[in-house]
């Protein structure tokens, strides 16, 4: 990952450590495919290249269109997936005696996917070396607490990093 600001201009990072529940994703992925033409109903090879967000919180507004997630898993695995467009689902239900979740879903984007397709953002190492030095950056729980649950801007996000 690039520690120049500039660098990630118009890029922002999601950083979350919950796993949406799968029965979750299924029904925004059912009603993602109501919508939209384009993803075929029940295909489930379209739901891999989806990624979301349960109940942040945040208004659709405030979701970029550029990202990148960082997903801090339970045993301390990190999940880093280039991300594009928005789609803001509310009031998913799994069943009616469930509760609604209001649910963000993004596009993932091929890790190669540089210059205007990704805003300009230059070519970066592999997405193997990002996740592995992302490993090094966040070694414990503690070390991701501050970054759980936020939406950073690229200056932001290596602002938070630790000075070496």
């Amino acid at each position: 990952m690039s520690t120049r600001p500039s660098a990630f201009k118009g890029i922002y990072f999601v950083c979350s450590t919950e796993v949406v529940d799968k029965a979750i994703c299924d029904a925004a992925a059912q009603k993602l495919a109501e919508e939209d033409e384009f993803v075929t109903e029940g295909n489930t090879s379209s739901n891999a290249r989806y990624e979301y967000f349960s109940n942040w919180d945040t208004a659709p507004a405030k979701w970029p269109a550029l990202f990148f997630s960082i997903h801090r898993g339970r045993r301390g695995g990190i999940f880093l997936n280039k991300n594009y467009g928005s789609r803001f689902l509310v009031g998913v239900q799994v069943t009616d005696s469930t509760e609604p979740a209001d649910v963000f879903v993004s596009r993932r984007l091929d890790w190669s996917a540089v210059g205007p397709a990704f805003g300009d953002l230059p070519r970066l190492a592999s997405l193997r070396d990002c996740r592995d030095e992302l490993k090094l950056m966040f070694p414990t729980e503690e070390s991701f607490k501050s970054y759980k649950g936020e939406i950073l801007t690229g200056e932001e996000f290596l602002a938070r990093l630790p000075k070496k």
